[in-house]
C-alpha cells in the first residue's frame, strides 16, 4: 500500500466521516486495493434471461457493514432512482451485513416480513470496481453475478441513507 494510501487511512480511522471514507475508497480502488464503495455506491448485476425479461440485482453497502438489496424486473435504472429506492426501512428492500476480508466479500439479506421468508447468502471476490458474488449453501447453482459500481450519485449525500 503506497504512503499517501495509509495517510488516507490513518485519517479516516481518526475522523470516520463519510468524506474521508469516500476520499479513501476512490484511492485505494486507483490503486488496485480491494474495497467497496459505501454509502452513495451503487452496485448492478444484470440478468438478461431473454429479450424480454431482464432482472437487475441492485445491492448498496453502508459503512457500519449494513447492506440493501433489491431485485427490480426490466430495464436497468439510473443510479438517482435506485439510490432513492435503497433505502433502510424500504418496503421492497433486504437487508442484511456484509464484510470483507482481504479480497474476499461475504454477506447475506433477509426479505423484508411482507415478501415472505427467505434469505440469501452471496460470497466471492472483488476484483476492482466489481464484485464477483455467487450464492452459498443449498442455494448454490454454481451462477456468477457480477455486480459493478454505477457512477456515484448525489442523490443520497454521504451518511444519510
Amino acid at each position: 500500500m503506497d504512503e499517501s494510501l495509509r495517510g488516507l487511512e490513518r485519517r479516516l480511522r481518526a475522523t470516520g466521516s463519510p468524506e474521508d471514507r469516500e476520499r479513501y475508497e476512490e484511492a485505494a480502488l486507483r490503486v488496485g486495493v480491494p474495497v467497496v464503495r459505501t454509502e452513495r455506491g451503487i452496485y448492478q448485476s444484470l440478468e438478461v434471461l431473454n429479450p424480454l425479461n431482464v432482472r437487475c440485482r441492485v445491492l448498496r453497502f453502508h459503512a457500519d457493514g449494513v447492506v440493501l438489496g433489491v431485485t427490480i424486473q426490466g430495464a436497468p435504472r439510473p443510479p438517482e432512482r435506485l439510490a432513492n429506492l435503497l433505502r433502510r426501512g424500504g418496503p421492497v428492500v433486504s437487508e442484511g451485513r456484509w464484510a470483507l476480508e482481504g479480497d474476499h466479500l461475504s454477506l447475506f439479506l433477509e426479505r423484508q416480513p411482507a415478501h415472505g421468508p427467505g434469505r440469501t447468502d452471496l460470497e466471492g471476490p472483488v476484483v476492482g470496481a466489481a464484485l464477483h458474488l455467487r450464492r452459498r449453501g443449498a442455494a448454490d447453482d454454481g451462477h456468477v453475478y457480477t455486480f459493478v459500481a454505477l457512477p456515484r450519485t448525489d442523490a443520497s449525500p454521504p451518511g444519510r441513507a
